[in-house]
């Protein structure tokens, strides 16, 4: 599976921009032209921590989501089962 290109448009950083007239999310290490080999090796590094983080916390937070729905809507389902087998057939 290819998570970076899953979860791309979510690994987004502002670079700075704050408020309500930001420019539109850097996606990427922001590599330049010119960078020395020290430079781009610690950028690439930097960047895929903190890619890797945000893939936790996106992992993290999808099983809390799913871990809620199926608390809540369980009792509901087995409820909604329950009548349907409960009822008697109709003539």
């Amino acid at each position: 599976m290819d998570v970076a290109g899953a979860v791309g448009s979510t690994l987004a950083t502002t670079a700075g921009n704050v408020g309500p007239q930001a420019a539109e999310p850097r996606l990427g290490p922001g590599l330049q032209p010119g960078m020395g080999e020290a430079a781009l090796i610690s950028r690439l590094n930097s960047w895929g921590a903190d890619r890797d983080a945000e893939i936790l916390r996106l992992r993290a937070a999808l099983l809390a989501a799913q871990a809620g729905v199926t608390g809540t809507f369980g009792p509901a389902e087995r409820a909604r089962v329950g009548i349907a087998t409960d009822r008697p057939p109709q003539a």
